[in-house]
């Protein structure tokens, strides 16, 4: 079964804004917890997340104590699809951080989850190296790098390509390759044209000359599909089983992640210092990227408008990238 489900993900997941965590103090007024639950005898409750700065609101959360002082966080970091596979079908592991396409493939594969809620948006954009190109016409008779063939990146930038008259194989060409070619490539000025997203952004305009964004996808999805739908990027998920018995810790870990939001926001420098240790990146580019990482707390009720819109334009291209269909109403968690 985990095998059959990683086939799967190696079409839907794309992982591409994975790069690091860390644990460290970070002096702040503490997030609120509930009495009842501080009153309650010592437990153990596990969350997960990829080593990306989308944990840095988890570990936000474990710095303050928010779920309680009586209640003791074990964090798990998955670093390949395999392991984030594992992670979501162990019972045990009660949180997890999850791309929101991924987290819609694991419930249509029948694994006991709920989305909780969305904390990142957007994060991808449609960058170059030459001076020329100011708009996606500028992409007519070139090549176009994507990170991951059949994933989210891939999707929405055919479906942008579409939406601005250009037909991949007859005006330009796609070539798939990973972030860590494509920024070489960029460097040495093999190639013009790629997408990117956050971190490797904000990292890719101080090292590569000439490096500009020409499009950030979620100003893109704005015009597109309207002001009022977001493009959602990373989300919370709750074990289904877990949630169940423990209603009041997942509505006060939801409390807590809104707030470690809002602090990630407002803290970037203070955030960056609570996650450098894992992340290893270079100093102060999480500082810098945290403003363009769309930050932004909606319930799993609240987003349901932005993330059905979403995941439509995904199954038409590709119905395994959310695990076959359109998640039911059960995928998402009543707050």
């Amino acid at each position: 079964m985990k095998r059959f489900i990683v086939f799967l993900l190696m079409i839907a997941v794309n992982l591409s804004i994975i790069s690091g965590c860390s644990t460290s103090k970070v002096t702040d007024k503490e997030v609120e917890t509930d009495k009842s639950i501080n009153e309650q005898k010592e437990i153990t409750v596990k969350i997960s997340g990829p080593k990306s700065p989308a944990i840095i609101p988890l570990l936000r959360i474990i710095d303050t104590n928010g779920l309680g002082e009586n209640v003791k966080i074990e964090l798990n970091l998955y670093h390949s699809m395999e392991e984030m596979v594992t992670l979501a079908t162990d019972k045990d592991n009660a949180f997890m951080a999850l791309p929101a396409h991924t987290a819609s493939v694991l419930y249509n594969k029948d694994i006991d989850i709920k989305l909780l809620n969305v904390g990142i948006w957007g994060c991808m954009y449609l960058t170059t190296i030459d001076a020329e190109c100011k708009g996606w016409e500028d992409l007519k008779g070139g090549k176009l790098y994507i990170p991951g063939k059949n994933s989210p990146p891939d999707m929405i930038t055919k479906y942008f390509l579409k939406k601005n008259n250009l037909e991949p194989g007859k005006d330009l060409e796609i070539v798939y390759s990973n972030h860590t070619e494509i920024a070489q490539l960029l460097e040495l000025g093999n190639i013009k044209h790629a997408i990117d997203a956050e971190p490797f952004t904000t990292l890719h305009k101080e090292t590569i000359d000439g490096f500009k964004v020409i499009s950030d996808y979620s100003e893109e999805w704005k015009k597109t599909e309207g002001e009022e739908y977001k493009l959602p990027a990373f989300g919370i998920v709750v074990n289904g089983e877990f949630a169940a018995n423990n209603k009041e810790i997942v509505d006060n870990f939801n409390k807590s992640y809104e707030q470690a939001v809002k602090w990630t926001n407002e803290n970037p420098e203070q955030a960056e210092l609570l996650a450098i240790d894992q992340l290893k990146t270079k100093p102060d580019l999480i500082e810098k990227a945290i403003p363009n990482m769309s930050f932004i707390y909606e319930s799993a009720e609240t987003a349901k408008k932005s993330l059905e819109k979403y995941f439509n334009i995904l199954v038409d291209y590709n119905p395994e990238t959310v695990g076959g269909k359109i998640p039911d109403e059960t995928f998402y968690y009543k707050h």
